[in-house]
């Protein structure tokens, strides 16, 4: 047994332990697993967390997982022949359904949920420099995550609690980032605050709020891998697995929705039916899906959208932009955005109802 399989193996057994309060009674518990691992829990939500990871559980369940760097893998090799290779950036690696426990978005091969930026003054973030793409890639680091506390929603008066919530438990962490490019100078530094809010059995959302800082004056050009997005799983997506994609005007089809502004994306379709093996016991016919929403308060309001139909979203200026966009030293932006994981259609998840709820927050 490896280092990580023993430290999971003993965070299942603590949780057991540790999640001790029937529904409505919420108690907040504290529990070391390892020297730098600790859990907390509240009801039936825990959260495994260090520097360099925070994984949510349900029922014990892994669901959720941030991490500071994770490795990529070759598909068309073996787990044990896998070239590995560290993302210079920190990002969600694992959402899951919440009904199925299913994967929302890919676990390997790309970030399920990431901010990231290219072309930042001739260095990208995210593509490696090749014959296509020669601009050297810089790093996102991360100075270590902090975490703020679980609680019930609401208790902090931050999220209003819909009364068709009948779980509602909150964990909040942050991370604070910085931007270094090639020659080991820092351009960017960004301090990300996730509330990561579980409604029921059914939904779950991830509350991001992102201050962006120029440390250089900085030109950002027009590129397609720019601020946060969520790649959505293969059977979600319009061209692998025959989801569907549509935005909050009633817009379906990625094409129709590149560059068209939108509160919110979805993609949805039918995760059970695409890997049988993986969830025998859920209906093959349960629809699941995930959404992303863009705060109206962000510089350019309601967005317009980078999307393709691989299950791509990002609510985004940036690959529409006419010339470089310049932040100056000093100063930086403050980004809000949404992350919905829900069952059913996107009428049965109460989509539009939470958008209007979060923007209201």
């Amino acid at each position: 047994m490896n280092r990580r399989t023993f430290i999971l193996s003993a965070a299942a057994s603590v949780g057991v332990a540790a999640m001790t309060a029937g529904r409505g009674r919420l108690f907040a518990q504290n529990t070391s697993i390892l020297a730098g691992i600790r859990q907390y829990s509240v009801d039936r939500i825990s959260c495994i967390f260090q520097p360099d990871s925070a994984i949510f559980l349900r029922d014990n369940k892994p669901i959720i997982t941030y991490r500071t760097t994770f490795q990529e893998k070759n598909d068309n090799r073996t787990s044990s022949q896998a070239n590995q290779s560290s993302v210079p950036f920190p990002c969600f690696t694992r959402l899951s359904s919440p009904t199925s426990l299913l994967p929302l978005s890919p676990l390997r091969k790309s970030a399920a949920a990431a901010f990231v930026c290219d072309n930042v003054n001739g260095v990208n973030y995210t593509v490696k420099k090749s014959k296509k793409n020669d601009l050297p890639r810089g790093q996102i680091l991360s100075n270590g995550l902090k975490w703020k506390g679980m609680s019930e929603i609401g208790s902090d008066g931050m999220l209003t609690k819909l009364s068709s919530w009948d779980l509602g438990v909150q964990g909040v962490f942050d991370d604070e980032c910085r931007w270094v490019n090639p020659e080991g100078r820092v351009q960017m530094t960004d301090t990300r605050r996730f509330r990561v809010a579980f409604y029921d059995n059914s939904r779950y959302g991830i509350y991001a709020t992102i201050d962006w800082h120029a440390v250089d004056d900085v030109l950002i050009t027009a590129n397609q891998n720019c601020l946060f997005g969520v790649q959505a799983s293969a059977p979600l997506a319009p061209v692998l697995g025959g989801g569907m994609m549509m935005n909050s005007n009633g817009d379906f089809g990625a094409s129709e929705i590149y560059g068209r502004r939108a509160n919110w994306v979805t993609c949805w379709g039918r995760l059970q039916a695409a890997n049988p093996e993986a969830a025998p016991d859920v209906n093959p016919d349960l629809q699941e899906g995930v959404a992303l929403m863009s705060h109206p308060s962000n510089p350019w309001g309601v967005s317009p959208w980078n999307t393709n139909p691989f299950g791509y979203m990002s609510p985004t200026h940036i690959p529409f932009l006419s010339k470089p966009w310049l932040v100056r030293a000093g100063e930086g932006v403050r980004l809000r955005y949404l992350i919905l994981a829900y069952t059913g259609n996107p009428d049965d998840g109460e989509v539009d109802e939470i958008y209007r709820s979060y923007i209201s927050s």
